[in-house]
């Protein structure tokens, strides 16, 4: 349809023309002539959507919505535990810088003790063993949150034995 035109007849035209109204052959009796602007009888004209349409769109939202609130949940989770891990990783770190810092090389053996990090109280075991190489120890820290948490940590360091 060409801009003239449209500026002619204006919008009404538009509206009556074949681009925007579906044309359908007139239903009629056999034996008779289908008369000019004649309502179509066979004809539906749908504006909206029907309720089972609306029902399955809801169904499909209300299931996107769930799967939302679960991914949600799982984060919320998934970030308590990383965070108690962090800290404990954090407590195996200083107590490693304090072996590592000491003028002396620690004992061989096993040693146990307590630490307070992030208001919480950790409970940890330092293990000194020999390493391959006679000159070097090995010393494995392990750490767990004393309130029975997730965070745990385990470290592994190597210093010089003299």
């Amino acid at each position: 349809m060409s801009g003239a035109r449209r500026s002619e007849t204006g919008f009404t035209s538009l509206r009556r023309s074949a681009e925007f109204r579906r044309i359908e052959p007139a239903r009629h009796a056999p034996g008779m002539a289908a008369r000019r602007g004649a309502p179509r009888t066979g004809t539906i004209r749908r504006n909206g959507f029907t309720l089972i349409e609306m029902l399955v769109a809801l169904a499909i939202f209300s299931l996107a919505a769930l799967a939302l609130l679960r991914l949600s949940g799982a984060t919320a989770t998934n970030s308590a535990r990383i965070n108690e891990q962090a800290i404990a990783q954090i407590v195996a770190s200083n107590l490693a810088a304090e072996v590592l810092t000491d003028p002396g090389p620690p004992a061989f053996g096993s040693l146990t003790g307590e630490a307070v990090n992030g208001n919480r109280r950790w409970a940890w075991t330092r293990t000194v063993a020999r390493s391959p190489e006679a000159r070097i120890q090995q010393i494995e820290i392990s750490v767990i949150d004393m309130a029975g948490g997730p965070g745990r940590a385990r470290l592994t360091v190597f210093r010089n034995a003299q």
